[in-house]
């Protein structure tokens, strides 16, 4: 369906002569992450309607997103999987959320919290082979990380004077980044060595 919507939308962009002949692969990335991208948040704007914690999920994707999108991490093989596995986790994220304060107080969170911003700040960015970044962009996604990192543990601690389950929320994001980057800096030593036996 995306696929359908980006190919009429640039062939209409071709032929008002607004793009070139060249420019064709650049639009459809572009405008093929767009609509995926509303399509992901609308999903989980959903998912966190029916769950009953629409302001959990929009505190959950503001945190997790504007971390992972200089930390890089782990992705899926496909636009599909991507989307089955990022909805499971909010799912996850969500319904673990309501439980957490139940079973840890303050202190095992914070804990957590510091132990994954570490995690972060040791590993980011992680790259993608489909991204590979030269040594500036790692020294500027490093920063902004650290930015990033730094805005979300004091949002975290914040957020606890006035919600125990926001606090958890910001928890579990900034958890979901450290395991990202975890399992996306062992696959790509195991591609890597894969890579080099073949």
């Amino acid at each position: 369906m995306i696929s359908n919507i980006k190919n009429h939308v640039v062939q209409n962009l071709l032929q008002a002569n607004i793009i070139d002949q060249e420019e064709i692969e650049v639009y459809e990335f572009g405008i093929e992450t767009f609509f995926s991208d509303v399509f992901n948040l609308i999903t989980t704007a959903m998912i966190g309607i029916l769950i009953g914690q629409f302001w959990e999920c929009f505190i959950f994707q503001v945190t997790f997103i504007s971390l992972r999108s200089f930390a890089g991490g782990y992705h899926a093989s496909s636009e599909w999987k991507c989307w089955i596995l990022s909805n499971a986790m909010v799912t996850g994220v969500l319904l673990l959320s309501r439980r957490l304060p139940m079973w840890f107080g303050p202190g095992v969170g914070l804990f957590l919290l510091l132990a994954a911003a570490g995690v972060i700040l040791l590993l980011a960015p992680v790259e993608n082979e489909n991204n590979p970044l030269d040594s500036d962009e790692v020294e500027s996604y490093k920063r902004r990380v650290r930015m990033m990192v730094l805005i979300s543990v004091l949002s975290g601690i914040l957020l606890y004077g006035l919600s125990n389950s926001f606090f958890w929320i910001i928890v579990l994001a900034v958890l979901s980044v450290a395991l990202s980057l975890v399992i996306g800096t062992c696959a790509g030593k195991w591609k890597r060595k894969h890579k080099s036996e073949g």
